[in-house]
């Protein structure tokens, strides 16, 4: 009574073989290819950082997140924390780097064990 469906061996369904065809020589089959999603939490946070928070909303002064963040950590370092004081040092100032060199040359000597006896 009802529509009755035709079963495939597995792989061999016509619609399956025709998508199976090797693409001709300079043909591109998805020119722009999958578009690129901007999903990331980096993005989202830095659309929202000049945002200005819902309990400023209305008020004559607005501060926007990244200013209230800034003031936060600030105070966090003037009051003492050693890590938020670290951070901003970093930050402004540049992380400090350790020299690659000496100022005078190292000798350096291989050892090499062939046998313990």
């Amino acid at each position: 009574m009802g529509i009755e469906a035709k079963h495939y061996r597995v792989g061999r369904h016509p619609n399956s073989l025709a998508a199976l065809r090797p693409a001709a020589k300079g043909e591109v089959r998805n020119p722009n290819g999958r578009p690129k999603l901007d999903c990331s939490i980096t993005s989202a946070v830095k659309a929202e950082l000049d945002s200005v928070p819902p309990i400023f909303e209305g008020e004559p002064n607005q501060l926007t997140w990244r200013q209230l963040i800034r003031d936060a950590w600030l105070l966090r370092a003037a009051r003492g924390d050693a890590g938020a004081l670290a951070t901003l040092l970093e930050r402004v100032e540049g992380r400090v780097t350790l020299p690659l060199s000496t100022p005078e040359p190292l000798e350096v000597r291989f050892v090499t064990i062939s046998a313990l006896t």
